[in-house]
């Protein structure tokens, strides 16, 4: 319930809505995206310092979560502008490596 509160306070300024109007199950599902997308910078750190065999598996996930940021820009119309699109090609440099090879 912890997740719930914030999450829910979030979706109420962005909608106007109070928080216990939109605290329930399919506003929290709705908000999953921008959970995810939070979780890319640690999963950066975490690609940074993995062993090689481990790499792949967070480069798919860093780029999961990367979707995610996008559904969640779209579902609240928000548009990325420069820091957003300098933070993805940054990320995409760190992974090049890892998305290139087989």
């Amino acid at each position: 319930m912890a997740i719930v509160v914030p999450i829910a306070e979030v979706k109420s300024r962005v909608s106007g809505e109070s928080a216990e109007q939109v605290s329930t199950l399919h506003d929290v599902a709705n908000m999953l995206p921008a959970e995810m997308s939070g979780l890319i910078n640690p999963l950066i750190l975490l690609y940074l310092v993995a062993r090689p065999r481990w790499r792949r598996g967070f480069a798919l996930a860093i780029l999961t979560c990367m979707v995610a940021t996008w559904i969640c820009l779209a579902l609240w119309r928000f548009i990325p502008l420069a820091g957003h699109i300098l933070w993805i090609v940054g990320i995409l440099l760190i992974l090049s490596r890892e998305l290139r090879s087989k």
